[in-house]
């Protein structure tokens, strides 16, 4: 079974054992900050991750790991069943997942937004609001700064791309030059 595959299936399963909204959100985020630890640490990944070290060790890592971390019951429960698995390898991949589930449970779309400079709060409320008002649904921003851009802004929202760059708009421009040279 590939990564993907084992991914959503237990990202599906914790889904259906986590109840309301404010639950779901809870568990999402305690995944993300514990996968997000777990794989910033390389000495920690080499424990938990390799099968020759002593499940009992590796449980009492995870247990000090889930008590600093004051996760809920039902999270903990969660790590520990990838760990005896040997899936917590996946744990990142499975919180990403999980996190999907829960914006599509609480009608939530990620949407990053690329500019040259950062934009100002009212610019970035109003995008936010014209995004929501176009999706139906709350929009989660993110934001990056890319130089190249040279200004304008490049959106990226559930597979569309909306590339109002200068970059792009020169790109454009250049095609239809190169089309009119060779027509």
């Amino acid at each position: 079974m590939t990564g993907n595959i084992v991914s959503r299936r237990y990202a599906k399963a914790l889904l259906e054992v986590v109840e309301g909204p404010g639950e779901i959100q809870k568990t999402e985020k305690e995944l993300l900050d514990i996968a997000v630890l777990i794989d910033g640490d390389q000495r920690l990944k080499n424990l938990l991750y390799n099968p020759s070290v002593d499940m009992v060790l590796k449980k009492n890592i995870l247990g000090e790991i889930i008590k600093r971390a004051e996760i809920t019951t039902a999270t903990s429960k969660f790590l520990n069943l990838l760990l005896e698995k040997n899936r917590l390898k996946f744990l990142l991949s499975i919180a990403q997942e999980f996190e999907g589930f829960s914006n599509e449970a609480n009608n939530r779309i990620k949407a990053t937004i690329t500019t040259s400079c950062p934009i100002s709060d009212d610019s970035r409320n109003r995008l936010k609001d014209k995004l929501e008002a176009m999706m139906n649904k709350e929009v989660l921003l993110e934001e990056k700064i890319e130089p190249s851009l040279i200004g304008g802004v490049r959106i990226q929202a559930e597979g569309y791309v909306i590339d109002g760059s200068i970059k792009a708009q020169l790109g454009y421009l250049k095609e239809e030059l190169l089309r009119g040279v060779k027509g």
